[in-house]
């Protein structure tokens, strides 16, 4: 679990600090405030420390190599030079770090000209579970040609950045899920869009069913219940039920669930996501982080936003939501604004949008009633 990020002369940033809640955080933003940049800055940090936690011995080279292979595969800079991130017109090196729980803090610093990235912090005691990144497009319609031999692969690296080939990797995981929490979460999801994808390999398919209970004396349990013999391809499902799909398979083989895994990381989730689903998907991510799942969120949607607004602590369960921010304040810097209330978001892009729209709507109606 992850405290704090610091980013410094990278990208879009000049100098930006982001304290997490270890439960959910919503970032919101005009585009180009690098809400995208900051998720990828996150997983980027904790996905390499994760694996570095697994090695026996770190050498300082090879964290370079890792950290530069990493900055490449996941920001996909212009003429695949890092130094290319770095925030235009300062002269301090770029840096970026994650604070974590245990107070171990890990980074990476570059210049303008630099080949490698140079690590700082606790490089060789860093913490397990590297986190899942969810990126805005699904990719279970892509998964098949993704690991297919005969597929190219610098023409799939090309396609797709690290976060998106990191994803496919966990989705092929054949691990069952474990924690009731998690099983609960899957079943709600599967039955909200009336069928689970069922995966061999890398073919996926969605099978139409429910999740029903079954009673005995002791002891209850669910069993799936198809609904049809039939089974669809994944492109014979709308993208928004492809995007679920992504998460009813993270879940089904516990890669997220209890927080064990590292944070869950999502840009965009109602990208092709009809509103209409919006609601159970915060019903499910509130109860993942009420289990020790720490969930960081990048969003343009209103009703997602408000739905998290509305769903938070109605159990007494204690919810901890931070809403941050991104803007640019009057020197065109992207600056951040948090709070743990809603309402008191001062630089909030999507509710002033909504806004607009509704007084547009309430000036069309007082001048109809002019006219009539």
């Amino acid at each position: 679990m992850i405290t704090r990020l610091n980013l410094k002369s990278f990208c879009a940033f000049k100098e930006l600090e982001i304290e997490f809640s270890p439960r959910i955080n919503v970032i919101i933003g005009e585009n180009s405030c690098g809400k995208t940049k900051l998720l990828k800055a996150a997983y980027l940090l904790t996905s390499t420390a994760a694996e570095l936690y697994d090695k026996k011995s770190v050498l300082k080279a090879d964290v370079a190599q890792l950290l530069t292979e990493k900055l490449l595969g996941i920001y996909k800079p212009a003429e695949e030079k890092i130094g290319s991130l770095k925030h235009l017109g300062d002269k301090e090196k770029a840096e970026i770090r994650v604070d974590f729980t245990t107070d171990i803090s890990f980074g990476a610093i570059f210049s303008a000209r630099s080949q490698k990235a140079i690590p700082i912090g606790d490089y060789k005691n860093t913490e397990p579970g590297g986190g899942v990144f969810l990126p805005t497009k699904e990719v279970l319609s892509f998964l098949d040609g993704m690991t297919d031999p005969e597929s190219h692969p610098p023409t799939v690296n090309r396609l797709f950045d690290s976060t998106y080939l990191d994803l496919v990797g966990k989705l092929l995981n054949p691990e069952e899920i474990t924690e009731e929490k998690a099983q609960w979460a899957m079943e709600k999801v599967c039955n909200r869009i009336g069928g689970r994808f069922e995966f061999e390999g890398s073919n996926v398919l969605f099978k139409p069913g429910i999740y029903k209970e079954y009673k005995n004396q002791h002891t209850s349990e669910t069993y799936f219940s198809p609904q049809s013999t039939s089974s669809f391809s994944t492109t014979m499902t709308a993208e928004g039920y492809r995007k679920i799909g992504v998460l009813q398979r993270l879940l089904q083989n516990s890669k997220i669930g209890t927080g064990t895994n590292g944070p869950l990381y999502w840009d965009e989730p109602e990208a092709n996501l009809n509103p209409q689903l919006m609601k159970m998907i915060v019903d499910v991510l509130l109860e993942l982080s009420r289990s020790g799942q720490q969930i960081i969120i990048a969003t343009h949607e209103y009703i997602l936003l408000k739905w998290f607004d509305l769903l938070m602590d109605k159990k007494g369960k204690g919810d901890l939501i931070k809403f941050h921010t991104l803007y640019h304040d009057e020197d065109g810097q992207v600056k951040i604004e948090s709070t743990d209330n809603y309402k008191m978001l001062n630089n909030n892009s999507i509710a002033l949008t909504y806004n607009e729209i509704y007084d547009a709507e309430i000036e069309r109606s007082l001048g109809n009633a002019d006219n009539d």
